[in-house]
């Protein structure tokens, strides 16, 4: 949904208020996938496209900012869809962005619990790395470029959430 509408995300007003946001958002929902997640590198880049022509006007670190939030996009996608959801493609994963002047807010939910739990939080918000959730491990860095790009990463348990603020 975009602009004014009822979302099925509601951010913590102190994340809007870092970003300056006023009106622009979006929700998307994509299915869940196994490994390489080509199927929705297209709408990832319609989306970063739209993103880049919101900016468009102020070319002072464009470049940099583009790399951070389709790095952390790209990961925290992927993240949620094969940890997450264990790549079912039942299981969706619901991504929200909210535009401002002072930049970005992401938010990625998925259908498995893993962003519920206390500890997790605790770990993520701290920014240590998680323990990889496969054997053997394949990669396990995605939560290491998420805190690279990220000014913020906070967790919501109440509603299995990842919120990331990336500022310009």
């Amino acid at each position: 949904m975009i602009n004014n509408r009822v979302c099925f995300f509601q951010p913590p007003a102190d994340l809007l208020d870092m970003i300056g946001f006023s009106e622009i958002c979006a929700e998307m929902t994509f299915p869940s996938f196994s490994e390489g997640g080509e199927g929705f590198c297209f709408v990832v880049s319609m989306v970063l496209g739209g993103i880049e022509d919101y900016y468009r006007k102020e070319k002072d670190n464009a470049h940099q900012f583009f790399h951070k939030i389709s790095s952390a996009l790209n990961e925290a996608i992927t993240n949620a869809a094969i940890h997450g959801n264990n790549g079912d493609p039942r299981k969706a994963v619901k991504v929200g962005l909210w535009l401002g002047p002072g930049g970005i807010l992401l938010a990625i939910r998925d259908e498995g619990n893993f962003f519920e739990r206390e500890d997790v939080k605790r770990l993520v918000e701290s920014r240590k790395l998680l323990p990889s959730t496969r054997k053997p491990r394949k990669s396990g860095f995605g939560m290491e470029d998420i805190y690279k790009a990220a000014e913020v990463v906070r967790v919501c348990t109440d509603m299995n959430t990842l919120f990331l603020v990336i500022k310009r």
